[in-house]
């Protein structure tokens, strides 16, 4: 990136409001209008043939999600490519959406005052500049909150299914209890314990029973079988 002068696209389908962000701009002397496009595919297609260092994005364009799509795929093909998505909607589902997207650096609602927007670009260039920002730490913190739900939903929807008793012998493995001792208390053979972990290992689509309790322990769902083992 050149550090004097910043070269910035717009894409907004609205003319006036391009005109009046491209007016704010110009009046910040290392900052530089590359192009102004009207849909997410244009703003692609620009960036793959000249050098862009900022995208202001609007989120509903030709969609939608629109502008949220092109961010994503310019994350892909031009990742030196930052992005600053604009909309009208200020809710968390946009906001959480824009901020799972590699190559968004930040997030502005529109407004005729432009001070936030032009804040917003600074903030960018200053990132780019340092190569690490609060913004890369709140996206990798939304990454992982989102892992998180995934991966919860996913194995309460699994573990939902398992018996009382497969339950009972995944609260004894979260404890280290072997099969032997496993087969001991319930009063069965080790051959059926065995049996029914391969039998709970096939339902829950793992081999080996410590990935079961290494996903239990990363979630902190062990009171659910404390509770269903009644332990």
């Amino acid at each position: 990136m050149n550090p004097e002068m910043i070269k910035i696209l717009l894409a907004d389908d609205e003319v006036f409001i391009r005109k009046n962000i491209r007016k704010s701009i110009q009046s910040i002397g290392h900052f530089e209008i590359a192009g102004e496009v009207s849909s997410g595919k244009e703003a692609e297609a620009f960036v793959a043939a000249n050098r862009v260092d900022i995208v202001i994005m609007d989120v509903e364009m030709d969609s939608s999600s629109d502008g949220l799509t092109s961010a994503y795929n310019l994350s892909m093909n031009h990742p030196e490519t930052a992005v600053i998505m604009m909309t009208v909607r200020d809710d968390d589902s946009t906001i959480y959406n824009s901020y799972c997207i590699p190559s968004v650096r930040d997030y502005v609602v529109k407004s005729y005052n432009n001070d936030e927007l032009v804040a917003a670009i600074q903030r960018t260039v200053e990132e780019l500049r340092k190569n690490h920002s609060a913004n890369q730490k709140l996206r990798e913190e939304f990454k992982r909150l989102k892992k998180t739900e995934t991966s919860l939903m996913f194995a309460l929807g699994l573990l939902s299914g398992l018996t009382a008793s497969e339950k009972e012998i995944i609260a004894l493995k979260l404890d280290g209890v072997s099969n032997r001792q496993i087969a001991k208390r319930r009063f069965v053979s080790e051959g059926t314990v065995k049996t029914q972990i391969t039998t709970l290992l096939k339902k829950l689509g793992y081999k080996k029973t410590s990935q079961v309790i290494d996903l239990i322990h990363e979630l902190k769902i062990e009171h659910f079988f404390k509770e269903e083992g009644g332990r």
